[in-house]
C-alpha cells in the first residue's frame, strides 16, 4: 500500500526526492548536475501528469 506524498517529487527523471514546487529539481540534483541545469524564462508546457507518464518506463525498469 502506498500513501500519497504531501510533497511533489523532483523533476529530474528517476529522482524521488521531495520538493515544494513540482516543476523544480531537488537540492541534491542541483548539487550533482550544477551548471548543466538551466531555468527557462517561459512557463513549462507540461504538467506533473505528463512527467509521470514520461518517467513510467524508467521507473518500471
Amino acid at each position: 500500500m502506498t500513501a500519497e506524498s504531501l510533497f511533489a517529487e523532483c523533476i529530474i527523471p528517476g529522482c524521488k526526492q521531495p520538493v515544494t514546487d513540482e516543476l523544480t529539481p531537488c537540492q541534491t540534483c542541483r548539487t550533482i548536475f550544477g551548471p548543466m541545469l538551466h531555468e527557462a524564462d517561459r512557463p513549462p508546457s507540461y504538467t506533473a501528469a505528463d512527467l509521470a507518464e514520461r518517467d513510467a518506463g524508467t521507473a518500471a525498469a
